[in-house]
């Protein structure tokens, strides 16, 4: 059990030290850390479950970051994205981005149109994040240094 623990401890130590080194950049606009969740989410939270960040993205949706995985909460729903444990990669926009140039798709073109998307494969699926904003920086770098 106390393995356990110390790899939380470090998931959530690294999470909001990605987060607040991007913050002091500027990068961070939609991002709030250490939320208090609101009680929509106690449903769904599991025991000692740290809410560590809530971000914002465009389509007005919310992104949870917790010490174990991400939800994605709705005005209607709150679904689990993914649980850091069973992440294998994190992808800038798509996994296969580089096919998709080699293919003749216009760079130039996605990367204006979904810079701010980070694409996550698990063991058992692809699921994307959307319209992260500038939040996206640190989203990937903490999502990809989980991989590593």
């Amino acid at each position: 059990m106390q393995g356990s623990i110390a790899v939380i401890k470090r998931v959530e130590d690294r999470l909001r030290i990605c987060f607040r080194k991007y913050a002091a950049r500027g990068y961070t606009a939609n991002v709030t850390l250490d939320p208090a969740p609101p009680v929509t989410l106690a449903p769904v939270a599991e025991l000692r479950e740290l809410f560590i960040v809530k971000m914002l993205v465009s389509s007005g949706e919310v992104y949870w970051f917790t010490d174990r995985r991400i939800l994605h909460e709705t005005p209607t729903t709150v679904e689990e994205i993914a649980r850091y444990c069973n992440i294998r990669h994190a992808h800038w926009m798509f996994s296969d981005l580089r096919e998709r140039s080699e293919r003749g798709e216009a760079v130039t073109e996605m990367k204006q149109q979904h810079f701010d998307r980070i694409e996550i494969e698990t063991e058992t699926a692809k699921v994307a994040l959307e319209g992260l904003g500038q939040a996206y920086s640190p989203a990937l770098a903490f999502l990809q240094a989980l991989t590593r």
